[in-house]
């Protein structure tokens, strides 16, 4: 079907993460041609890694570029959730398939207004990046989840924290965009708790401010589905700690990012078992693929949906609000 054409809306750390995995998965299959950015030396960056893609200094000047424009098959916007509102709707307008990075948006209003807008374009493929999806490890758990092997469902318990004291000054945690560890790590494990359990609704949160007039620096959550508990914990001014686990009737699956290839069976009442998966690093090549094949009408397979994102930005809002931000 020849090389998928890709353009890159931002050049930040997750606009890299992307032309590494178009690297993975090479050249011939798919490349970025086009990148889009303010920052002269962040979109120079990224062309060069991806060996050679042509820079603009935002989505109008490449969408004018005709020659090059006509020629993408796909964006995906790494831009901050604030700005996308006029960035999606322009892609959209031009008919071209995008994904989004997570969370779709910084708050429930414009997520909702993304979501109706991508409803309006139905024919546009659209998807969220919610990378955890693919990884192989949680992969293997939603299978072995649906038959049955842990039993009935008890709880779910995610920690996606560490030691990250640049945060303090960085976009992501300014409140006056809802930016803090939890609206950037905890969506996260929202989306994995709906992947892997189902439909949940927050019922307790608490937000730790390590950091004066910036946004929580921890945060602890605990929601629910029928009698599935989930307990979900976020944070950057804390010790690494990046583990998912599922707990059942029969036994727990449990998943350490520290030990990316590997995956432990807990049995109730018998010696525990490791099964290895694929590493945790093929998440965003796979994503990606994932991506392409979606927008070339192939099915949209385990990618998070416009909806997807609106429902985790609901269960985000649940918890800001119960913990009185």
């Amino acid at each position: 079907m020849g090389t998928f054409n890709l353009a890159l809306i931002g050049g930040g750390g997750i606009a890299r993460a992307h032309v590494r995995a178009a690297n993975e998965i090479g050249s011939d299959l798919v490349r970025v041609v086009a990148v889009a950015e303010p920052v002269i030396e962040a979109r120079a960056a990224i062309a060069d890694a991806a060996g050679g893609a042509k820079t603009f200094d935002s989505l109008s000047s490449l969408l004018a570029d005709t020659a090059v424009s006509g020629t993408i098959h796909g964006v995906i916007v790494c831009t901050p959730p604030f700005v996308r509102i006029p960035i999606v709707q322009a892609i959209l307008e031009r008919g071209i398939p995008l994904m989004v990075e997570k969370p779709l948006a910084h708050t429930l209003a414009d997520a909702r207004l993304l979501a109706d807008l991508a409803s309006r374009h139905p024919k546009v493929p659209t998807a969220v990046g919610y990378c955890h999806r693919f990884t192989p490890a949680f992969v293997e758990m939603k299978k072995r989840i649906a038959a049955g092997e842990l039993g009935n469902l008890v709880r779910f318990e995610n920690i996606f924290a560490g030691w990250n004291p640049t945060m303090q000054t960085h976009w992501m945690s300014d409140p006056a965009t809802n930016g803090g560890s939890f609206s950037d790590t905890g969506c996260h494990s929202l989306d994995l708790f709906r992947y892997l359990i189902g439909e949940g609704e927050v019922k307790a949160a608490a937000l730790h401010h390590e950091w004066p007039r910036r946004g929580d620096s921890n945060a602890t959550v605990f929601l629910e589905s029928s009698s599935i508990a989930g307990v979900i914990f976020s944070g950057w001014a804390e010790a690494d700690r990046w583990t998912v686990t599922v707990v059942g009737s029969k036994g727990t699956l449990a998943f350490d990012f520290e030990k990316p290839e590997q995956l432990e069976w807990r049995p109730v009442g018998s010696s525990s078992q490791t099964f290895k998966v694929d590493s945790a690093d093929l998440r965003f090549r796979r994503q990606l693929q994932a991506f392409v094949n979606l927008a070339r009408g192939e099915g949209r397979g385990e990618i998070a949906s416009f909806r997807d994102g609106l429902a985790t930005a609901a269960l985000v809002d649940q918890a800001l609000k119960i913990a009185g931000r």
